[in-house]
């Protein structure tokens, strides 16, 4: 995983789980792709490989529902690339299943 919340400090119960948990979404939303760039390349991962998880993590967000994202892949690249395709893969994976986080959590809150 490449963000951790071990830093969040809230006590224990149903709303106070349910912020926690949208802070860490929102942090990792909201870091932007320079940073999350800067991040993946830091852990050593190769340059083809971050442009796929970016692009896939658009997706993702795209597939979701978000409206701010759109549907991106370079389909030549992710043919013959090995690592764009696994980049996009992790990166579409883990940004959808995180924008469907996001949205069941803000719907919890406005349900309290």
């Amino acid at each position: 995983m490449l963000f951790s919340c071990n830093r969040l400090s809230i006590r224990p119960g149903r709303r106070a789980t349910s912020l926690a948990l949208l802070a860490c979404l929102f942090a990792i939303t909201a870091c932007g792709e320079k940073q999350l760039r800067d991040r993946l390349e830091e852990e050593g991962f190769p340059p083809e490989y971050i442009d796929g998880y970016l692009d896939g993590c658009a997706t993702g967000y795209a597939r979701a529902g978000n409206p701010d994202y759109v549907d991106t892949r370079k389909l030549s690249e992710y043919r013959t690339d090995g690592r764009y395709a696994r980049g996009w893969d992790r990166g579409e994976t883990e940004c959808e299943q995180s924008e469907q986080g996001m949205q069941r959590i803000e719907g919890t809150l406005g349900s309290d």
